[in-house]
C-alpha cells in the first residue's frame, strides 16, 4: 500500500508541477481525497492473495468428480 501511495502521489505530483492541471477546477485538497481513493481502489485490486495450507479433505463447493 505505502509503495501504491508513493507512485499515485508521484504521478499526479508531476502532471501538478507540468501544468496539466492549471485549468482544473479542483483545489490541493480535493487532490488528496483523488490520491486516497487511488490507494484504496488499487490497493484491493493488487492485494496479495493468502496462502492457505492444503487439506486433505475433498473440496465440496466444486460437485463430485467424474
Amino acid at each position: 500500500p505505502s509503495k501504491i501511495e508513493e507512485t499515485v502521489k508521484k504521478v499526479i505530483n508531476n502532471k501538478f508541477t507540468d501544468g496539466q492541471l492549471d485549468e482544473a477546477p479542483i483545489s490541493l485538497s480535493d487532490l488528496h481525497v483523488i490520491v486516497s481513493s487511488m490507494k484504496t481502489t488499487l490497493t484491493s485490486i493488487y492485494h496479495t492473495r493468502t496462502e492457505y495450507e492444503k487439506s486433505d479433505q475433498k473440496d465440496i463447493s466444486t460437485g463430485p468428480q467424474p
